[in-house]
């Protein structure tokens, strides 16, 4: 967002002001370091600039009122190169190497009309501007490039590739270091404007129909999109930055979005606390194969289904049964958010949510289960994902964000991997790096075990792994395949000869915990079994008043 003039100096309405919040504040100030006016940066996104009003308030507007450079005092104190950018956050981040650094107020395109009150304070010295990369950036360049060619030693330009502006180059890629930096600076030449192709010549241009101005302007969009683009040759030559992750193998990346996906039942919050107190732990391995690489600062556990009493259970029965001992400083470190009033769908929630992870700053944020942090909205829509996405990504996008989900019930139309059964839009899975689900292992298998299945974009194809649910231990645990035992199977007149072993006589409830222990098999499938016996005739059931639901079953 370019600042402009109506930025600083229009009357905001209370309705404007109310919604936004200080998230930095920028001192400019005279040459004795005494105070001018301020640089106001809002969130959502807004600029404003107040003054002084010399008894403990302020003024919110610029009437009046000195223009200067940013950082005037360190500017006049000494004579090396001189760094101009565009934007006082670009400043403050360059002045982190110990360059000398400026800029002007009130944004781009705004040099020309203080000129004579900056230009002195820049004569005889060098200059080196860094502009940002789109078309206001390029004009804002000629504005300053033809103020002070006749002022200063020498003016030359740095631009840096494929990227917004000079904090973008920064953030974008470790290797961007400071070293690397100079290194471009050394190869900066001297503004000419012939050898430079402008962005823009609509300034200059005559337009003889409105349909020619609107093909310009399309045009010039155009070429503006194009400067983040990249070619083979600019490929081979950029060094990206390597990808880092929480735990190896490409399972948790740094920062992105991770799904974990599963019945219920199978054990997807087992997994997720499991998963935050190992990180926590630091210097383990998770679930056999995976290594723990780095401990997070802090996780945000956002949960919808759970009390915070089961919450509670599961990770100290985890803690005890794995000898995992927590510091106070490390228990700290996890909190658990309840859902209430938190949405990710209405403004001002997503407002308080970003103010909160503003403050809280963690490095994971997990969401359990993801559905229900998207109230009233139809999951199954591709727009509705994508758009949830996007809210994340602009609310951090240096953090990992992490979505525990359900799989679809089961379909007899279901075949291949089980990441096309994750419940809602494909759009979850395909806009998350890595993708964890939890299947039945085999029908005919143990109940508690999981086919674990992971895809990930960015490590290597991840083996399937058999885990089990310990219901003792109330975490799950890596198996070999060869270790799954084979279920008992079990028939209508198995049924009957264990109702005769139990006297000939029982109430379903007894038959039902008997055969669920003997068989390992589910509740339905036992009543399904007492509906066969008894249409085959081996067992019969009590009448009493015309119905027999919950009477008792005799052996034929």
């Amino acid at each position: 967002m370019k600042k402009t003039k109506s930025d600083y100096d229009k009357k905001w309405s209370k309705e404007e002001v109310q919604d936004k919040r200080i998230v930095k504040i920028y001192d400019y100030t005279d040459e004795q370091g005494e105070l001018i006016f301020q640089a106001i940066r809002y969130e959502p996104k807004a600029f404003r600039q107040r003054r002084p009003d010399n008894a403990g308030g302020y003024i919110w507007n610029l009437k009046d009122t000195r223009r200067v450079l940013y950082r005037l005092p360190e500017l006049i104190k000494g004579k090396d190169p001189v760094f101009i950018l565009e934007g006082e956050k670009d400043v403050d981040n360059l002045r982190e190497w110990n360059l000398t650094a400026t800029t002007c107020p009130m944004g781009a395109e705004k040099w020309r009309i203080q000129e004579k009150e900056y230009n002195p304070f820049l004569k005889g010295r060098d200059v080196i501007i860094l502009p940002d990369n789109d078309q206001e950036g390029y004009e804002h360049l000629k504005q300053v490039t033809g103020s002070l060619k006749d002022i200063a030693k020498s003016v030359k330009v740095l631009r840096l590739p494929g990227a917004q502006d000079f904090s973008d180059w920064k953030a974008r890629d470790k290797n961007n270091t400071e070293e690397k930096f100079l290194t471009l600076l050394s190869e900066a030449e001297e503004w000419k404007p012939e050898k430079v192709p402008p962005i823009s010549k609509a300034a200059t241009k005559k337009f003889t129909t409105y349909q020619e101005r609107v093909q310009e302007k399309v045009r010039l969009a155009a070429k503006t999109l194009l400067t983040r683009s990249y070619s083979g040759l600019d490929l081979s030559r950029t060094e990206f930055k390597q990808e880092q992750f929480w735990i190896s193998n490409g399972l948790l990346p740094k920062r992105g979005f991770v799904l974990l996906a599963a019945h219920k039942g199978r054990g997807k919050t087992t997994l997720a606390l499991q998963m935050c107190l190992k990180l926590i732990q630091g210097n383990t391995t998770f679930l056999r194969n995976f290594e723990i690489k780095d401990s997070p600062g802090k996780v945000l556990y956002c949960y919808a289904e759970n009390e915070p009493a089961e919450l509670k259970l599961i990770k100290e029965t985890q803690e005890q049964s794995a000898g995992i001992k927590l510091s106070r400083e490390q228990n700290e470190s996890l909190i658990f958010q309840p859902r209430t009033r938190l949405d990710l769908v209405d403004l001002g929630s997503i407002a308080v949510f970003t103010a909160a992870l503003d403050i809280l700053k963690p490095d994971i944020v997990i969401f359990d289960p993801v559905h229900r942090f998207l109230a009233g909205q139809d999951i199954n829509k591709l727009q509705n994902i994508n758009k949830f996405f996007d809210t994340l990504t602009k609310i951090d996008n240096k953090c990992l964000w992490f979505f525990v989900s359900h799989l679809r019930k089961p379909s007899s139309q279901d075949t291949g991997s089980t990441i096309y059964k994750v419940m809602g839009s494909s759009a979850f899975v395909n806009n998350c790096d890595t993708v964890i689900t939890l299947d039945r292992a085999d029908p005919h298998r143990d109940p508690l075990c999981s086919l674990m299945e992971i895809t990930t974009r960015r490590a290597r194809l991840i083996q399937d792994t058999y885990i089990k649910l310990n219901e003792e231990t109330r975490s799950l645990e890596v198996i070999e395949k060869g270790d799954l035992h084979t279920r008992k199977t079990a028939t209508a007149k198995d049924i009957r000869a264990d109702l005769k072993e139990m006297g000939g006589v029982a109430e379903p409830a007894a038959i039902v915990g008997y055969a669920k222990l003997k068989y390992e098999l589910s509740e339905e499938r036992i009543y399904q079994l007492l509906r066969e016996a008894k249409d085959k005739g081996l067992i019969s059931q009590e009448i009493v008043k015309g119905k027999t639901r919950g009477q008792k079953y005799h052996v034929l």
